[in-house]
């Protein structure tokens, strides 16, 4: 992300987990913030941004607990887990996500194929 965004350089570190299921992973980010945010605050930037028509399909969020499994076949680029979404000391931010490794994956090469060949 640095590379694509340098101002973000020293200010979030990110993992990602290759979990025990066949596509299914998780993402866990965390951010420096420069100003207080709540939860709420973080999840209502990505509702917006989920039905937003760059990112309708592409990227979702779910209110309801998740588990590797419930992830195959999703063809979303991220599922923001709300339930994982946490303010810590009021300047760090912690954002959990998931997404199918390769589904998602081929979904969005495809688009990029069809977007390409117009």
């Amino acid at each position: 992300m640095v590379a694509a965004y340098p101002a973000a350089a020293g200010r979030f570190a990110g993992t990602a987990i290759r979990v025990p299921v066949i596509c299914g992973s998780y993402s866990d980010l965390t951010f420096k913030l420069v100003r207080q945010v709540s939860i709420e605050d973080v999840n209502s930037v990505f509702e917006a941004a989920s039905v937003s028509p760059e990112l309708v399909g592409k990227l979702k969020i779910s209110y309801e607990p998740l588990v590797s499994s419930d992830i195959i076949g999703n063809n979303a680029s991220c599922i923001i887990d709300s339930l994982m979404t946490k303010v810590i000391n009021d300047d760090m931010l912690s954002i959990g996500a998931w997404y199918d490794n390769e589904y998602g994956y081929s979904c969005r090469l495809l688009e990029m194929a069809l977007h390409i060949t117009k």
